[in-house]
């Protein structure tokens, strides 16, 4: 996306040039995409442990492999629900800051109208 967005730039009509400009453009997009891929990386390597584990498990049962496969699933869950949390005070921060700029600008609209 992002080396599409270096080359393609000069080939776009002058409205989809407004509209990626609007937006950051394809280069602030790949970015973008880059950085949440990096927040993928240490969820797939335990998952990755996990299936490991889970195949050492099939092949040799014991309680040792069993615990390894249960601390990669662990770990897994574990930074799976502080993500969940941190999105989820991400978004009330957001809401919070949305109608509080929503409220503001209507206040001004309204003073600025009298």
């Amino acid at each position: 996306m992002m080396v599409f967005g270096a080359l393609a730039g000069g080939g776009m009509t002058n409205e989809m040039q407004q509209q990626f400009a609007a937006i950051g453009g394809l280069i602030g997009m790949g970015l973008v995409y880059l950085v949440i891929a990096f927040f993928y990386i240490y969820p797939a390597l335990k998952l990755g442990g996990y299936s490991s584990r889970i195949t050492d498990l099939i092949n040799t049962p014991n309680e040792a492999n069993l615990v390894a496969a249960l601390n990669e699933q662990r770990a897994f869950w574990k930074y799976v629900g502080i993500w969940m949390v941190v999105m989820m005070v991400l978004y009330a921060i957001i809401i919070v800051v949305v109608l509080v700029g929503a409220g503001l600008a209507a206040a001004a609209g309204a003073a600025g109208g009298s």
